[in-house]
């Protein structure tokens, strides 16, 4: 109920996720729409039983299944499972904190799905602790087994960056 009847976002689709913003102190409730829009409710004040939320709708191209949500310095970090890929996104989470218009970046990668082998998912890292600075990456962690990769086949654990200058737009994902 925290989107107007008549939204995209009412449509309840299912897998919420609660994340909280230890910078902003504010919770971040998000869900998915049936199609290909994740829906974020951020509250406006550090309580979030106050009933008052800013509401954002992102379309993801595709449908965004089994998302994981972690906030790391200046981004909402994001994955989910999208067949023969995995998205990763990252959303400016400081002006969806103030209620301004915010943006979003994404990227895929494959998602390792060995015939009869479970695919491989990646997570966003998630804070619990100091601040990170601002010129600190959004890190992705996949772990991958040697038989979801023939053509690597080593076990491995896989640590992404995501570098997102949001002044110009620019941005850099790379595995380190």
């Amino acid at each position: 109920s925290l989107w107007p009847v008549g939204t995209t976002c009412r449509s309840n689709s299912g897998d919420p996720i609660v994340v909280y913003d230890p910078i902003g102190d504010r919770c971040i409730l998000s869900q998915f729409n049936a199609g290909s829009f994740m829906c974020f409710a951020v509250s406006q004040t550090p309580d979030p039983t106050a009933g008052t939320w800013f509401l954002y709708m992102f379309n993801t191209g595709t449908f965004p299944d089994y998302p994981k949500l972690g906030v790391w310095g200046n981004v909402l970090g994001m994955t989910s499972y999208e067949g023969s890929n995995l998205g990763i996104y990252v959303f400016r989470i400081r002006t969806m904190v103030e209620g301004q218009p915010s943006t979003m970046v994404k990227r895929t990668i494959p998602s390792l799905g060995a015939p009869g082998i479970r695919e491989t998912r990646i997570l966003p890292a998630d804070l619990d602790g100091p601040k990170a600075d601002n010129d600190t990456p959004a890190f992705f962690v996949r772990t991958v087994d040697d038989q979801q990769d023939p053509a690597f086949p080593q076990d491995r654990i896989e640590i992404y960056q995501f570098r997102v200058n949001w002044q110009t737009s620019v941005f850099n994902f790379s595995l380190l």
